[in-house]
């Protein structure tokens, strides 16, 4: 896998050196050069991103041409125009000496942050979550988007961060393997951080976009997981009647999976997106449970979260929301995008969520990032 991904992020390299050179011959023809590449290539990455973006809409399974637009600009910036200001520091005045450092200097520092440092942070989101017809409090850990291609240390520090805590059930909304072209690799690390999970109440998954071709029936096999496929579960807790109901990814069915739950059963449903807000066929669950967003993977002060691939877009990228009167959790989830993506975080790091469904008065969840 790793091969694979070395493979694929140096064609984005050399397509970033070419649209950079591209770019600072461009720069020169108007008499700027290397002090204004940094600034030319906002307009001009916008336009790369934007015809990226287009061609997704045209070629619907395509995206992977969004993904190496996103490669070759990323790539730009945080290798080659540092790389080309740092080259031009010599011949350069003393204030472009100064301008060409720090751009030099920031491109370098977040490429080696977003690379190396934040896809590697894994840590634990402790969200409190109202559920007042609950007698007691639920623990539930929740973790979405592992999207493993081979064992290391992300992996890792997950298995050593879900050994410390100690839920009551554990749920899993989807994305378990990349799709790389390394399927083995994929499956049997996802199935060694499944492994690792133990909860009293059981262990529970939904399918997500990249676990199709039998990549999860391959992870859970033979392991104590519940792959719930448009179905529900009840949970043996003591003195609460609690259903687990779960939707497929790509065929949601909310009136079958439904079935067998009594009506004012307390309900907690997991779908790998959290566009199934939208396939709810008049069903409603106490607690809705999604990943896939990865919180956009990248969050721009001021701005947010850029793209989600979702419907319900960036202001739902990540955290807790009111939907309607329901808790909605959005788990900004473990992995990156693999193919041509870049596998970067930045300002969004990885995480495994430790639910706690409170009993107490309800209020309306606020709107995070």
């Amino acid at each position: 896998m790793f091969r694979n991904v070395i493979l694929m992020q140096a064609v984005t390299l050399a397509l970033g050196w070419v649209y950079t050179r591209l770019l600072l011959r461009s720069c020169r023809r108007f008499g700027g050069g290397e002090a204004t590449l940094a600034w030319a290539q906002i307009p001009a990455g916008l336009a790369v991103l934007g015809v990226g973006f287009v061609l997704v809409r045209i070629l619907f399974h395509a995206l992977l041409f969004f993904f190496l637009a996103v490669g070759v600009v990323f790539w730009s910036a945080t290798v080659w125009v540092p790389v080309t200001s740092l080259g031009a520091l010599r011949r350069a005045s003393q204030w472009k000496q100064a301008w060409l450092g720090v751009v030099a200097l920031v491109g370098l520092a977040v490429g080696v942050e977003s690379v190396l440092v934040e896809p590697f942070s894994v840590d634990v989101e402790r969200v409190a979550i109202p559920a007042t017809r609950l007698s007691r409090p639920l623990r539930v850990l929740h973790l979405s988007d592992l999207q493993t291609g081979a064992f290391g240390p992300r992996e890792e520090r997950v298995i050593s961060i879900v050994s410390q805590l100690e839920p009551d059930v554990v749920v899993f909304t989807g994305d378990f393997v990349s799709g790389s072209w390394d399927a083995e690799s994929s499956i049997d690390s996802a199935r060694r951080v499944v492994g690792a999970l133990h909860a009293p109440l059981g262990i529970f998954a939904v399918s997500g976009d990249h676990d199709g071709g039998g990549a999860l029936e391959c992870v859970v096999a033979g392991l104590p997981v519940t792959w719930l496929q448009n179905e529900c579960r009840r949970l043996d807790v003591a003195g609460d009647e609690v259903w687990m109901v779960g939707l497929e990814n790509s065929t949601p069915a909310a009136a079958r999976a439904f079935e067998g739950v009594p009506a004012g059963a307390f309900t907690i449903l997991l779908h790998h997106s959290p566009d199934v807000v939208f396939h709810l066929e008049g069903m409603q669950p106490d607690v809705i449970l999604a990943g896939h967003t990865h919180g956009g993977q990248v969050v721009l002060p001021l701005v947010g979260a850029p793209m989600t691939l979702d419907r319900l877009g960036s202001r739902y990228a990540s955290g807790l929301f009111d939907w309607n009167g329901v808790p909605l959790f959005v788990n900004r989830g473990i992995g990156v995008e693999g193919n041509f993506a870049p596998p970067i975080r930045f300002n969004c790091p990885p995480i495994v969520a430790l639910l706690e469904l409170c009993p107490g008065e309800p209020h309306a969840a606020a709107a995070t990032r």
